[in-house]
């Protein structure tokens, strides 16, 4: 898939102004998913992920070098693997998801206000 950018736009957003907000959940019926992929938001993500896909097509990992600024975020995700090692699944009935994973959530919401610039 090809980008709906043009080439050579400048894509650069200005986020000094921008006001984030705490993320809610807000697809709490299939309803309201239905809706939410006929949107443009879904359109663009989904163009998103293809694009990023499209990108990598065909590179091996080993000769994409890592930017720099993105080594905490994958020490980050390497310590959330390690993690998820440390905290195996419970062996329990599953009708509600496993236990573990709360454990697992706990470390993770403990460094996140760390990881948040």
């Amino acid at each position: 898939m090809q980008s709906n950018q043009p080439e050579n736009q400048d894509t650069t957003k200005d986020w000094s102004t921008h006001e984030f907000k705490t993320p809610t959940k807000e697809l709490n019926v299939i309803e309201l998913m239905e809706t939410f992929k006929k949107g443009k938001t879904y359109a663009n993500y989904m163009q998103f992920v293809a694009d990023l896909q499209q990108s990598v097509t065909s590179k091996k990992i080993s000769t994409t070098p890592m930017d720099p600024k993105f080594e905490p975020i994958a020490k980050m995700l390497d310590d959330f693997k390690q993690w998820i090692k440390e905290t195996p699944p419970i062996q329990q009935p599953m009708r509600f998801g496993n236990k573990a994973f709360c454990k697992w959530h706990e470390k993770v919401q403990a460094v996140t206000p760390c990881l948040i610039v």
